[in-house]
């Protein structure tokens, strides 16, 4: 029994073995139909990953579409309550360089603080202008007049000059970078110089002008200008009075609306006698009091000033 049995293995081994070539060649149904299924889902898995891409893509773009809609709508309804109520809002800003405030707005600023020369102390002005820069200066959207950067190189990034503007319109303080041809003693160009490059560069609703040796509290001028508009004349300060003219010292500083500059250049480009004075022919004294002219000017010109409160 044993033997048989190994026998039939052997047989039956023998016969697996001799069969196997006489097989058919030809694949069953079942296998003919497979390759091609797979193919088939493979292609449709490309497709439906490509159209799953191109609507991620799409969402993305539409996300990024309404985000920024939102974003700028928000943003202007947020300066719009700020300008309300600046006293409220005056952590409002972002910080950039290390002295410096990005104010958050856009468009023209609602008003900047032109800070000129002072004719006391010259040798101390840049410690003046660090002062100014360390305490109202950035909050106050200060612009430094200068007739060279080395006056103030913290802010040589932020010059406002024939040829260049700040990198960054928003951040104070800025230079106001005076031409070559205008001296320090010069202050009458000056002056003309300065005013039409603020309203033409800068672009403010309204323009403060002092000294570097005042001191200028921000919150107290938004609140003063709250309710006034740039579009009619202004010219308003705390000034002294000689019985003829009202005259208002750099120190004290007056501001200008940009429809009161807007008349001023145009009544210097006519040239006329009135309002001009030739630089030329100017006294020491006028020069080294420039606003006397801007006050002549201004009262010839209908517009009465406006005494701060």
């Amino acid at each position: 029994m044993t033997h048989l049995y190994a026998r039939k293995k052997v047989q039956i081994d023998h016969d697996e073995e001799t069969d196997t070539p006489d097989r058919p060649s030809h694949p069953s149904p079942s296998s003919r139909l497979t390759p091609s299924k797979s193919k088939d889902r493979g292609r449709k898995g490309s497709s439906e990953l490509g159209w799953a891409l191109v609507a991620v893509v799409g969402f993305i773009f539409l996300g990024l579409f309404l985000g920024y809609v939102l974003l700028h709508n928000q943003h202007r309804t947020v300066i719009s309550h700020v300008l309300k109520d600046p006293w409220g809002h005056g952590g409002g800003v972002l910080r950039g360089r290390a002295g410096f405030r990005h104010h958050f707005y856009t468009g023209s600023p609602r008003y900047v603080t032109v800070v000129m020369p002072s004719v006391v102390n010259q040798k101390g002005r840049m410690d003046r202008l660090e002062a100014i820069q360390d305490t109202w200066g950035p909050g106050a959207r200060s612009i430094f007049v200068v007739h060279n950067i080395s006056e103030f190189p913290q802010a040589s990034h932020a010059v406002v000059s024939e040829e260049s503007l700040p990198e960054d319109p928003y951040a104070y303080p800025q230079l106001l970078l005076v031409p070559p041809g205008i001296g320090f003693n010069d202050g009458l160009p000056r002056l003309y110089h300065t005013i039409r490059t603020v309203f033409e560069k800068v672009d403010p609703d309204f323009a403060f002008f002092v000294n570097d040796h005042t001191f200028v509290i921000p919150e107290h001028l938004c609140k003063y200008l709250k309710d006034r508009s740039p579009n009619e004349d202004l010219y308003a300060g705390h000034a002294m009075k000689n019985g003829k003219l009202v005259f208002n010292s750099g120190a004290a500083g007056y501001v200008l609306s940009r429809s009161t500059m807007r008349k001023m250049m145009n009544t210097w480009d006519e040239r006329d006698p009135d309002c001009w004075v030739d630089p030329e022919a100017a006294t020491s004294w006028l020069q080294g009091n420039p606003g006397l002219a801007t006050v002549q000017c201004l009262e010839i010109s209908g517009i009465v000033f406006t005494h701060f409160l």
